[in-house]
């Protein structure tokens, strides 16, 4: 089996492994922001918030996995709106916890927009391998 069809069939494990440290680092953002936010009602919108990204993130990192062109936009749409956070931030008072859930919010944000973005170059790369595979064979595969 040449390296080009051997492609075809395995899975597409560095978006997966990317979007899934995105949802790692965001469960320690939101761990450490909640540590330290006071309780109102901001608290269960944030609740809110983070659950729906963690399951949005999760079936994205599914998705991403098996070529998913347009899962592989939401998870570069994910990490956008995981950058937008930062306006809407907690207030936590200045230090070096500041920094660190600010760059923990960064670099989750960084993870999922490559993870897409890898995600993306790689399925349109295997959408050409399966449209020249089935072009050179009698037999389709998706």
């Amino acid at each position: 089996m040449a390296k080009s069809e051997r492609r075809l069939y395995q899975k597409n494990t560095i978006g997966y492994l990317l979007v899934l440290l995105h949802i790692a680092l965001n469960v320690v953002y939101t761990i450490f922001s909640l540590n330290n936010m006071p309780v109102d009602y901001w608290i269960g919108i944030f609740i809110i918030i983070t659950i729906a990204m963690l399951l949005l993130g999760f079936l994205t990192a599914v998705k991403v996995q098996s070529y998913s062109m347009v899962w592989s936009f939401a998870a570069v749409l994910l990490g956008i709106f995981q950058l937008s956070r930062l306006l809407f931030a907690p207030d936590i008072p200045s230090g070096s916890l500041n920094t660190f859930l600010f760059t923990v919010l960064i670099v989750s944000a960084v993870l999922c927009f490559a993870g897409g973005v890898i995600s993306i170059r790689e399925s349109r790369t295997r959408k050409k391998l399966v449209k020249q595979y089935n072009k050179d064979n009698d037999y389709g595969i998706e």
